[in-house]
Parts: C-alpha cells; structure tokens; sequence
C-alpha cells in the first residue's frame, strides 16, 4: 500500500490592518453568524489547570487566538478577562508572563470596547498589584548573588513590559 499524507489545515494569519482572512471565508460560506469558540473553551479551562506548564501553555494559546478577530466574541461571552486576571499574581514568573501577554493582545486587537470591557471588569486591581510587585521585585534583586539577578530581574522585567503594555493599551 502507498503511503498517505494527511492534509494539514492552515490557520489564518495574523494581519496588522484587521483584515482577517478568516472573516472573508465565513462571509463566502455564509456562516458568518456561526460561532464555534471550541479552542477557546478548552483554553479558558487549561488555565485552572494546577501545573504552571499547562497554565503557560494555555496563556500562550489564547494570545495567539486573539489575533483573530471571529475569536474576541466567544472569548468576551466565556470572561476570559475574568480568568486571565488573577494569572496576573500566579507563583510561576512565565505564568505571569504569558497572562500579561495574552492580555495585552486582547486589549490591542479588541478595540475601545474590549478595553473598556477589561476596566469594567476590574482588570486594574491585579494589573496594579503585579506592578507593585515587579517594582518590589527589581529593587530586592540587587542584593542577590549575579547570575540569578540577571536571569530573574530579566523575567521581571519582562512582566513589568508586558503589563505596561497592557496599561497603555486600556488607557
């Protein structure tokens, strides 16, 4: 018998200007108004996971997925805002990382309405939290021994980044 390939789907790319590609095809096939936020879903409730792994990766994924514009709509309706907040003050750095990340995606391509979603739903109590921290954090680590200044106060700032980002972008 032959060998197979198996066809691989390919995800619409990210576009700076808003034109999605992804829109044009359900406009075409005509199921615009048809949601299907299943990797939404599925990534909304990864982030209750108890591995920091698992929470990192589904950070990382719903940043991805919030470069796509049909995506925002499911994302507003499951709270990921909500969800994503409390990440902001999680145990693991790339936890935090990642969470900042993903909301810093959501408030550049969701637009004034989804900016202004996140400070109704209080996304500025952590988000001002995790910065008093990362302030904290980058003034204790000068006492510490060099090369774990270095690889944290980079990880430090690194978050402190992401959230200023996320604080420029909601104001």
């Amino acid at each position: 018998m032959g060998k197979s390939r198996t066809k691989r789907f390919k995800r619409p790319q990210f576009s700076p200007t808003g034109d999605c590609q992804a829109e044009a095809v359900a406009a075409a096939n005509g199921t615009e108004g048809e949601e299907d936020d299943g990797p939404a879903a599925e990534l909304l409730e990864k982030l209750q996971h108890p591995s920091a792994e698992m929470r990192e990766c589904a950070c990382a994924g719903l940043a991805r997925l919030v470069q796509q514009r049909p995506a925002l709509p499911g994302l507003a309706r499951r709270d990921a805002v909500r969800r994503l907040g409390p990440l902001l003050l999680d145990p693991s750095l790339a936890v935090r990382e990642t969470a900042a990340g993903a909301l810093r995606n959501l408030s550049a391509c969701g637009g004034f309405e989804v900016c202004d979603d996140m400070v109704t739903k209080d996304i500025m109590t952590p988000l001002v939290a995790l910065l008093k921290e990362c302030s904290a954090g980058l003034d204790s680590n000068e006492m510490s021994p060099q090369e774990k200044k270095d690889q944290n106060r980079n990880s430090i700032e690194n978050i402190a980044n992401e959230a200023m980002n996320v604080l420029w972008n909601i104001w």
